[in-house]
């Protein structure tokens, strides 16, 4: 499903539009391929500042065009993200010792988050015929869900549901860099990006054990619900579109 620049139909594409820079100049990125980029800004319920992501879409959309990208809100996955991490919250700490020995809470918790965004994001591309997926992650800021070990098991999901994930910016290895991709565009080099209270800076690299009981705990206690919840959302957003075109007839 590779795209091509200069299409008179272009392919529609999914971002994950978080606000911040690496969002944003993925989506510049994305619009220079050839793509029509839908940008999606998820709630996970303790989020602050979701307003300024706004103002970001609107930078995009006025540089590049309407033809070329549009906003599409702000949507909630806090019940997604209260599905998917109740088995960490329950857990017995000599289950989670035993079965996990290396977990660590903070990274477990942004795991089920950013999963969750997934759900939305593949529901709302199956309900659409959208064939593409995409984010700002960055191999180099070291959090699990931006690692090799995640990225795969993320294309996995995805291509599971005949969707192409794409990673505009995944080999970027420096802000400096960033910086001046957005600059030599014309851009503004900052954002006033939302902030999550959940998350939680890390406390140091991340090594192969940590990864690893990380990855058992993705593949035990997420992975076996995601693709009904899929289904259910997929349902779900046909039910909504239909109905907000029926709307749109009367």
């Amino acid at each position: 499903m590779e795209n091509k620049e200069n299409k008179s139909i272009k392919q529609k594409i999914l971002l994950m539009f978080s606000g911040g820079r690496d969002s944003y100049l993925a989506a510049c990125k994305l619009i220079e391929k050839g793509y029509f980029v839908h940008m999606i800004t998820f709630d996970n319920g303790c989020t602050s500042n979701l307003k300024a992501v706004k103002s970001v879409a609107k930078t995009v959309i006025d540089h590049y065009g309407k033809d070329c990208a549009k906003f599409l809100g702000i949507w909630n996955t806090a019940w997604h993200k209260m599905m998917l991490d109740k088995n960490l919250q329950y857990m017995k700490p000599k289950d989670m010792i035993t079965n996990y020995p290396e977990l660590l809470p903070y990274e477990a918790t942004c795991l089920c988050c950013r999963t969750s965004m997934y759900l939305v994001a593949i529901a709302y591309c199956k309900a659409m015929e959208i064939g593409y997926i995409s984010e700002g992650a960055r191999k180099q800021q070291g959090f699990f869900v931006e690692l090799d070990d995640m990225k795969n098991r993320y294309e996995k999901l995805c291509i599971k549901n005949d969707i192409q994930l794409i990673w505009p910016v995944y080999e970027m290895e420096s802000d400096t860099e960033r910086k001046i991709e957005l600059g030599r565009r014309g851009l503004l080099t900052k954002t006033l990006e939302p902030q999550c209270h959940i998350g939680r800076p890390q406390l140091h690299k991340l090594n192969e054990k940590e990864k690893e009981s990380l990855s058992l705990y993705y593949d035990v206690e997420i992975k076996p619900y995601l693709k009904n919840i899929i289904q259910e959302d997929t349902l779900t957003m046909r039910r909504i579109i239909k109905k907000e075109n029926s709307d749109k007839i009367c």
